[in-house]
């Protein structure tokens, strides 16, 4: 079941941006109950963002230095849903069957194996490197994860899903893990 959060939680938490213009529409056109919904979304993602990135590391990942690749800033399954939600939620829910577009949406995340690029933590100023099948976020340079990694081997990581992670450098968990 915790997991089964963190999916919906990350999910919730990668559409803020989005979700703060839906808001600023809904004040415009006096939708109250569309406002109250995506308030509650928005307050929900700000907490879990907050509770991701103040929260101790809980496993350590050994990587090699050679395994860290940059990914591309614009992520079209991501674009792609985004489109998908404004299209959903901006115009009239008479005209769309709900059933089939939250098939889709599920659908495009299946394809994707739920790994998506979450802007929210991009606008935080934390970088994003595909490493070994993970996405992992941190506010290390390449350079500097390289070499934290020549140095040590293994990151300190905040397991968001099972192939997002975070760094954190901050603690200190018993390196003697990695053996």
């Amino acid at each position: 079941m915790y997991k089964i959060f963190n999916y919906i939680s990350y999910f919730i938490c990668s559409f803020v941006p989005l979700f703060l213009l839906l808001i600023l529409y809904f004040l415009f056109i006096n939708n109250k109950l569309l406002l109250f919904i995506f308030t509650i979304l928005f307050l929900h993602g700000i907490c879990y963002l907050m509770y991701m990135i103040s929260s101790k590391p809980n496993n350590i990942i050994t990587f090699l230095p050679t395994e860290i690749k940059t990914t591309k800033k614009f992520d079209l399954s991501y674009i792609w849903l985004i489109f998908i939600f404004t299209c959903i939620i901006i115009v009239d829910f008479k005209y769309y069957n709900f059933f089939i577009v939250v098939f889709a949406v599920l659908l495009i995340l299946y394809r994707i194996k739920f790994l998506f690029i979450s802007y929210t933590l991009l606008l935080l100023g934390y970088k994003v490197y595909n490493m070994r099948g993970y996405l992992v976020y941190s506010k290390k340079t390449k350079k500097d994860m390289e070499l934290h990694l020549k140095k040590y081997k293994y990151l300190q990581v905040k397991e968001i899903t099972d192939n997002i992670i975070i760094d954190k450098d901050t603690y200190l968990l018993n390196k003697y893990f990695c053996t």
